[in-house]
């Protein structure tokens, strides 16, 4: 696996993490926090080897909103997919195992007022914008 594909799949692990990390971090409805999702994080703690990795997880955990910790996290598993081929294949089995894998980005220009913006995923969606 060459370096531009190690560091898209640390992208990707990272894009699929961070969801779980705000739901399981009570920053969004406490109820979303999913079985599965308390697994996936499990998953990672228990694979990412390193005081190095731990701690960004661990980091990132505490602060999922903050770009550069869950930054921090994605160049640990970068780290642990160069050096650990063992890692590299069970994480595109899991990528490829759940199809909430997927990363939603949003951007949006807004001028105005009153202006109201949303992005969900998933199923069984509820939105009310009032």
């Amino acid at each position: 696996m060459n370096p531009s594909d190690i560091a898209q799949l640390a992208q990707q692990a990272t894009n699929y993490l961070r969801p779980e990390l705000l739901l399981l971090a009570g920053k969004a409805v406490e109820s979303a926090a999913t079985e599965s999702g308390k697994q996936i994080v499990t998953w990672f703690r228990d694979r990412l080897g390193g005081k190095s990795a731990e701690a960004a997880l661990d980091d990132a955990a505490a602060h999922p909103e903050d770009d550069h910790r869950l930054l921090a996290l994605q160049i640990q598993i970068e780290i642990v997919l160069e050096e650990n081929e063992s890692f590299r294949r069970d994480l595109l089995a899991l990528i490829a195992s759940h199809p909430k894998s997927a990363s939603m980005q949003q951007t949006a220009n807004v001028t105005g007022n009153k202006n109201k913006i949303g992005l969900a995923s998933g199923q069984d969606i509820k939105i009310r914008i009032s």
